[in-house]
């Protein structure tokens, strides 16, 4: 397999779950359809180290699917909701509480340039990827992080079915997903590299609620 490049840290971590914040830089092999997937499933890295466990055969039919750690015990759970025709998305803790939202509508700006240099300070509550085109879908995926108890927004505007697309933080890159690997690693498989400082189940997490947007909307442009 060709060399996949580390990411750097973040400035100061983000995500809901501290204990699956990233010491080092972590690449997934991501299953596509993992939300449609009936059965349950479990997420590797590229070294085949097992980190999290996907529960559908339960709760597919009611548009769930519980992630757990390795012992069976739940992260949290990911829901679906209809909002404005697209199908939205939301995750709960395991005592209930909604804790993320994944929201959809049309994206109506031009193509933006590549990224400014990082920025001196650190602002959690504006994130940007690449946009590709003018009037397609876009995801908003709105949280509170876990480490300072501000908002965060994050708003995914990449070609997320494209080779290869970015997950932003002011220019800070907290994940890379990769499609490079998919006839390598495997049929409908992909990459997500996640940055040391980023919360590595939440953005497990992200890329199944863009999969799943995207088949169902039929746009691979999120």
């Amino acid at each position: 397999m060709e060399q996949i490049l580390p990411l750097q840290g973040l400035p100061a971590a983000i995500g809901l779950n501290q204990r699956y914040i990233a010491q080092q830089s972590t690449t997934l092999i991501i299953k596509e359809k993992l939300f449609s997937w009936g059965g349950d499933y479990t997420v590797t890295d590229v070294n085949n180290n097992a980190w999290f466990k996907v529960n559908g055969k339960v709760l597919s039919l009611h548009q769930k699917k519980a992630i757990t750690d390795l012992q069976g015990q739940e992260i949290f759970t990911v829901n679906t909701r209809l909002v404005a025709l697209f199908k939205s998305f939301f995750l709960t803790s395991p005592q209930g509480g909604e804790i993320m939202q994944v929201t959809g509508n049309f994206s109506s700006k031009f193509p933006e340039g590549p990224p400014s240099p990082p920025p001196t300070t650190y602002n959690s509550t504006h994130v940007l990827t690449t946009l590709q085109t003018v009037g397609t879908p876009k995801s908003t995926i709105q949280f509170t992080n876990v480490t300072d108890g501000q908002p965060v927004k994050i708003v995914i505007k990449g070609n997320f079915f494209d080779t290869e697309a970015y997950i932003r933080v002011n220019d800070l890159t907290i994940a890379r997903i990769n499609r490079k690997f998919v006839n390598i690693i495997g049929p409908q498989k992909y990459t997500v590299t996640v940055a040391p400082g980023a919360d590595v189940a939440m953005v497990m997490a992200i890329c199944i609620c863009l999969d799943e947007r995207r088949e169902n909307d039929g746009n691979a442009i999120l």
